[in-house]
């Protein structure tokens, strides 16, 4: 996956006729990897719906952070031009807020979207999910946003792209999360440091701070504890004993900034 990630990476500079006229990056990186064969050979990568998640805003503290690559409202529509693709047409047909099971303060806006050119005989939809407001660097309140919107884009058929401003911190954070449910889910005995350091070898830099590094923890802690805590009688009392390690942790991270 890493490796054709890297390729992903190289196809997408090539296709960037200069540096104030980037292309559609992550909706043809989405149509590169479905064309790479990351799907069973029986399906067609025309009519599969492909998600991203986006988790940066455009500007964050007065800084550029992401080109846009999309329109934001229903009825709007965005027109790209490419080396030697053609123009490639977004148009969003509806955007609507996230809708959790639980209350939180985490906003994740959904558009729906339909791409047009790449050579595609039909219009690829692609699932845009913006979540708003994670702060760079930081974590939002490690509750159960990211396991429902992990459980929702998982029931993707094709690879999902998961994108922040340098793609190593929100995204590293988001990605091990769901490394780390797919192998407890598969019974696998390991330990979060060496999994960390394995995908590093990849993706270096991969989880950007300890801020984010206690962020992972703390939303599987919660999450396997709403969901098991009562089967396990000293689940609560160390759950208790680390959230109040995990604060501490990450006041002193902010402290020192």
């Amino acid at each position: 996956m890493f490796d054709l990630l890297r390729q992903l990476r190289d196809q997408r500079a090539m296709a960037v006729q200069n540096e104030r006229q980037l292309m559609l990056v992550y909706l043809c990186c989405l149509e590169y990897i479905t064309r790479k064969g990351s799907v069973d050979e029986h399906e067609t990568r025309d009519g599969m719906d492909k998600s991203i998640l986006m988790l940066c805003e455009l500007v964050e503290q007065n800084k550029p952070k992401c080109t846009k690559y999309c329109p934001d409202e229903a009825g709007q529509e965005m027109t790209f031009q490419t080396a030697d693709q053609g123009p490639i047409t977004v148009r969003c047909e509806q955007d609507a807020d996230f809708k959790f099971r639980k209350e939180t303060k985490a906003k994740i806006r959904v558009r729906t979207l339909k791409v047009n050119g790449l050579g595609l005989e039909e219009p690829l939809t692609v699932r845009h999910y913006h979540w708003n407001h994670w702060p760079d660097r930081g974590a939002p309140p490690p509750d159960h946003s990211p396991m429902e919107l992990l459980a929702k884009v998982s029931q993707s058929s094709t690879p999902i792209v998961v994108h922040c401003s340098a793609g190593i911190g929100r995204t590293g954070s988001i990605v091990m999360l769901q490394a780390i449910v797919e192998k407890i889910s598969a019974g696998e005995k390991f330990e979060v440091e060496d999994l960390l350091k394995e995908c590093r070898e990849s993706r270096a830099s991969l989880v950007q701070t300890p801020a984010q590094y206690y962020y992972i923890h703390e939303v599987l802690l919660n999450y396997y504890y709403a969901r098991l805590g009562k089967y396990v009688a000293s689940f609560e009392p160390s759950l208790a004993k680390y959230t109040v390690e995990y604060y501490k942790a990450l006041d002193e991270t902010t402290n020192n900034k």
